[in-house]
């Protein structure tokens, strides 16, 4: 098994130690990664332009310049101040080749040779200065050359290091790999063992269910075996009163008879003969009766048993009765009350319909007002002083009329005589147009309003038959879905009460008694006491709360 890699110490100092060496180390890296950055400055191109070596070589350069520029400014003075030798310009003219760019090159290198040997001589305190200051750059440049190794090395150390650790990174995280792979599998694995637990804990609830459903089986069965033993013991109990109660009293009877007989014959015996010859023949006589009673005590039993068992028939018979009664009253009683649920949701449905034509009568008294008040607005007459009502239309005519009658009174040689002007005429004529045309504007202004109007209130009602339309649609849905449901109900009640009535037995019908007269003598003692002890008969418990014991002496 592998070590969890993200435990934590649990001992604080240990803990507190190593975060501490994780930080030094943490600052050894940064310092480290500082240095490898100034020894790659060091080691690039310009490294060997750093300390003395780069400002040496930036003294001579600046020494190199600044001759340079001394000479350039020596030899334009002297070109400047210098007057042309005559034999010079000569030798030019004969010369052509003093007059080319590379042949004045060669003379003023010449010339700098000639004055850089010409300049003055160093000393010996030069000499030694600049000795001094090579064998300084000399130092400079091992001590260098030292720290660069060293730098080298401790880059090689460093690299290796990091390898190293680049190592032990791969280590680890393969490591933490493999313990996340073994964890992995060990959750599926776990995650396997719980499933299989909790089927095996359906299994075992399934199973202990199983068995308290066995042992309520067992104990149902058990308590049936109690009740049909108490019921058997019950039985035995009560033949044996009765068989010891016909015993004494068969027995009182059989003496009641024999006594009488033996007293009778004793007489005859003494009276005729005198001897005792009663005490011989009694004896067989005896024996004779005993035979006899033992056949009819017999005989009596098997009676009794059969009695008991017509009793027992008539008692199911008449408890079967009374428990279909009791079923066909309370299936009446089902009846009268889905009857009644009945009754009261089609009263209920008759209101909302009444309340539903109400609404709409009284809808369309509105409407029928609504368009009562349209063709008042639709007749729009005007009432003239004269008591006329009418129209636009007619009031046009009349315009028109007037307009005929005045051109062909402009034509009557009487109007002429009497001078009318017929301008005058003309321009009634007009302002009447005029005002027929705007009264014609205002009707179509006001036309149209209402039919906005009209229209409005159509929309308005047509909205209010489209929400009433859909709330019956609602309500009769629900009426619908409500019908269903207790069809439906009274379907699976009526299955139940119908494999009810499948499982009942088929007892036979139950036979007419004939109440027969029945005279009061001795032999119909034991009938009598039967029907008079009838009630000690035990029956089987079922529902006969409903019988009264009345009635149970009427069925017997």
């Amino acid at each position: 098994m592998i070590d969890n890699p993200f435990e934590f110490e649990r001992d604080p100092k240990k803990f507190t130690n190593s975060l501490e060496h994780n930080r030094k180390e943490i600052d050894e890296e940064d310092d480290q990664q500082q240095q490898t950055r100034l020894t790659q400055l060091y080691m690039g191109k310009s490294a060997g332009r750093y300390g003395l070596l780069r400002k040496l070589e930036e003294q001579t350069e600046k020494l190199a310049v600044d001759r340079d520029l001394v000479f350039s400014q020596d030899l334009k003075s002297k070109s400047y101040n210098l007057k042309p030798d005559p034999i010079s310009c000569h030798l030019k003219q004969f010369n052509p080749r003093m007059l080319e760019k590379n042949y004045q090159d060669s003379l003023q290198k010449g010339y700098k040779i000639r004055s850089i040997l010409n300049e003055k001589k160093e000393t010996l305190q030069d000499f030694v200065e600049k000795k001094r200051e090579i064998c300084l750059t000399n130092l400079n440049i091992i001590t260098k050359k030292e720290e660069t190794n060293r730098l080298e090395d401790f880059i090689k150390n460093e690299q290796e290091s990091l390898q190293a650790r680049k190592l032990y990174f791969k280590n680890d995280c393969e490591l933490v790999k493999r313990f996340m792979s073994e964890v992995k599998s060990q959750a599926d694995q776990a995650a396997i063992l719980a499933d299989k637990e909790m089927r095996r804990k359906e299994e075992v609830k399934v199973e202990v269910a199983r068995i308290l459903a066995q042992i309520d089986r067992l104990k149902l069965q058990k308590s049936k075996l109690q009740d049909e033993y108490d019921k058997l013991d019950k039985y035995r109990q009560f033949l044996e009163k009765i068989k010891q109660h016909y015993k004494t009293k068969f027995s009182e009877i059989e003496k009641d008879i024999v006594m009488p007989q033996s007293l009778s014959n004793y007489k005859k015996t003494l009276f005729l003969t005198g001897v005792n010859v009663v005490e011989s023949e009694s004896r067989s006589k005896e024996q004779l009766e005993q035979l006899q009673f033992e056949y009819k005590q017999n005989k009596m039993a098997d009676i009794v048993i059969e009695i008991l068992d017509a009793i027992e028939e008539g008692n199911l018979r008449n408890m079967q009765n009374q428990r279909d009664a009791e079923e066909e009253m309370e299936q009446r009683k089902r009846e009268v009350e889905h009857s009644r649920e009945i009754f009261l949701i089609h009263q209920k449905e008759n209101e909302q319909r009444l309340k539903q034509l109400e609404k709409q009568y009284i809808m369309h008294e509105q409407y029928q007002q609504e368009l009562k008040k349209q063709e008042k607005v639709d007749q729009n007459k005007l009432e003239f002083a004269e008591g006329e009502n009418l129209d636009m239309d007619q009031i046009g005519k009349r315009i028109i009329e007037i307009y005929t009658d005045v051109s062909k009174k402009e034509q009557d040689p009487l109007i002429k005589k009497l001078g009318t002007d017929s301008k005058l005429l003309k321009s009634t004529l007009y302002s009447l147009e005029r005002i027929v045309l705007e009264l014609s504007d205002y009707k179509l202004q006001f036309l149209m309003k209402s039919k906005q109007d009209y229209l409005d209130a159509e929309k308005k009602i047509n909205q209010k038959k489209k929400e009433q339309r859909q709330t019956n649609q609602k309500d009769e849905e629900k009426k619908k879905q409500i019908i269903e449901r207790r069809r439906k109900k009274e379907e699976q009640m009526a299955n139940f009460y119908r494999g009810r009535k499948d499982m009942r037995r088929n007892y036979p019908a139950e036979k007419v008694i004939v109440e027969q007269v029945v005279e009061d003598n001795d032999e119909n003692d034991d009938e009598k006491y039967l029907q008079e002890n009838y009630e000690l008969v035990y029956v089987p418990s079922q529902k006969t709360d409903n019988i009264s014991s009345s009635q149970q002496v009427q069925q017997q």
